[in-house]
């Protein structure tokens, strides 16, 4: 459960039932374990057998495997509150006891949802329920991989607008007619390159599984 580990980062993803880990995607493979209910693992590629869609899977404590992917999970998130205050309760009803109260601005985990709640953890350590319709402002995950994707995709939109500037100038100079300077994409591949760079600089590790 959740109380195996003290942090909880974001992008970590967290079953939200009981599932068997297996060791092949093959129901018929041997069973590593029986993954619980609020289990952290971190995902990997997703494959097709038979008809089933299985996830690769890696355990917080190194095992690898996978679980079929119609496995319910949640994939944890940094969040910002952005209405005036919001109570966390130490259970998902507004029956439960006030643990304590975020206010505006306030940083934190999402960590799971429940029903129309959300667990939430404080950066306090603070570990409880907050109602699903508050108003949160949900940090986008990025991984390493994404950044990189986006500076190979924003130089190439760069580098092909400089070079079509060049060929068309090129071609005016000696035929006396008009050029172009394609500066939408080349502003429009610098500010997605630098947006990459600022990504891959900023996002924790990516980790190969399986």
């Amino acid at each position: 459960m959740y109380e195996r580990t003290s942090k909880i980062i974001m992008g970590q993803t967290v079953l939200k039932q009981n599932t068997i880990l297996y060791k092949k995607a093959d129901e018929q493979s041997e069973s590593i374990a029986m993954l619980n209910n609020g289990e952290i693992v971190k995902l990997g590629k997703v494959l097709k057998r038979r008809g089933k869609t299985w996830v690769g899977v890696k355990v917080l404590d190194g095992r690898n495997g996978y679980i079929l992917g119609t496995t319910k999970t949640f994939t944890s998130q940094r969040g910002t509150l952005l209405q005036d205050k919001v109570d966390i309760y130490d259970t998902p009803s507004e029956g439960g006891s006030i643990k304590a109260t975020l206010v505006k601005n306030a940083k934190f985990m999402l960590i799971d949802s429940v029903d129309n709640w959300v667990r939430v953890r404080g950066a306090s350590g603070i570990d409880g329920y907050i109602p699903g319709q508050t108003k949160v402002k949900r940090e986008l995950y990025v991984t390493k991989e994404m950044g990189k994707k986006n500076m190979i995709y924003g130089a190439l939109w760069c580098i092909g607008g400089i070079i079509f500037t060049v060929v068309s100038y090129s071609a005016a100079s000696s035929s006396g007619g008009e050029y172009y300077i394609t500066w939408g994409a080349i502003i429009f591949g610098a500010i997605q390159f630098f947006n990459g760079l600022g990504q891959y600089n900023s996002a924790e590790k990516d980790e190969k599984i399986l």
